[in-house]
């Protein structure tokens, strides 16, 4: 797994899919620290969105603006929001213009059905930080 192709990334995601590459069914404390120093001190950038921490690529400009890589597989909860930026410019670049049809936008493309505030909110940031 490449940071440069999975980051930005949230540490607690990172945690988890490097805890079940190797078997473990959980993410303990002990895999948290590994996982934390083996990212070294200041190696790889961080940033802190609410409570979670961001792991950009090795000499990445942490900005607002990501290229978004796809869901694959991923929980829209589990995208940094500079990534969900960058989904918010292709859904500008498709016709989408107004910040309620880039949220609908988003809410198809995830398949979801109603939107929790909290997802609302997320997508509202997105469209902010993608200007």
């Amino acid at each position: 797994m490449s940071s440069r192709i999975e980051g930005p990334i949230y540490l607690d995601v990172l945690v988890d899919r490097i805890a079940r590459a190797h078997g473990f069914m959980r993410s303990g404390e002990t895999v948290q620290k590994f996982v934390a120093s083996s990212l070294g001190r200041n190696r790889f950038p961080t940033t802190k969105e609410g409570e979670r921490e961001v792991v950009w690529p090795q000499d990445a400009a942490e900005t607002n603006l990501s290229p978004y890589r796809g869901a694959g597989g991923r929980d829209h909860g589990d995208i940094p929001i500079p990534e969900l930026a960058g989904l918010v410019g292709l859904l500008r670049s498709a016709g989408l213009e107004e910040t309620e049809e880039i949220i609908r936008g988003m809410q198809e493309h995830f398949g979801l059905g109603r939107l929790a505030a909290s997802t609302r909110e997320r997508f509202e940031s997105a469209v902010a930080a993608a200007g």
